[in-house]
């Protein structure tokens, strides 16, 4: 089944989620962004190409995306140490030149919380997919 599942390009990789507590990372955060409406095409690119190299420098973003909700136009999720590592972050977004609005928010999680929910796992999708394509 998992051959067929990669052979339709279903499961496009193999990765993990490791214990980010145990490695210091005390904060999940999720940031919902505005992107600059007046860019000028040529602008866009030169901020979407820096922005993308500085993401080759930067670790703890997990997904940066477009979407479209709640008035935001794109989502980054991401992982940091502490308050102030995710701080850096922010001001790094406002300096990007790709942002609408410096008013840059972010609902944070405590990774280091005793009481868990559902923590962040991909092994409910795995089963889902197993499921569906039995």
């Amino acid at each position: 089944m998992l051959r067929r599942l990669q052979k339709d390009c279903i499961v496009k990789e193999y990765t993990m989620i490791p214990d980010f507590k145990k490695l210091g990372l005390t904060l999940l955060a999720v940031t919902p962004v505005k992107l600059r409406a007046n860019l000028s095409v040529d602008a866009a690119t030169k901020a979407r190409t820096k922005v993308r190299q500085d993401l080759e420098q930067r670790g703890g973003i997990m997904m940066l995306e477009r979407g479209i909700g709640m008035g935001f136009d794109g989502v980054i999720l991401s992982v940091h140490k502490d308050y102030s590592e995710f701080l850096d972050l922010r001001r790094w977004l406002q300096k990007s030149g790709l942002l609408g609005s410096s008013d840059i928010q972010g609902f944070l999680v405590n990774l280091q919380d005793k009481v868990r929910y559902r923590p962040l796992t991909l092994s409910l999708l795995g089963e889902q997919l197993l499921q569906t394509n039995q």
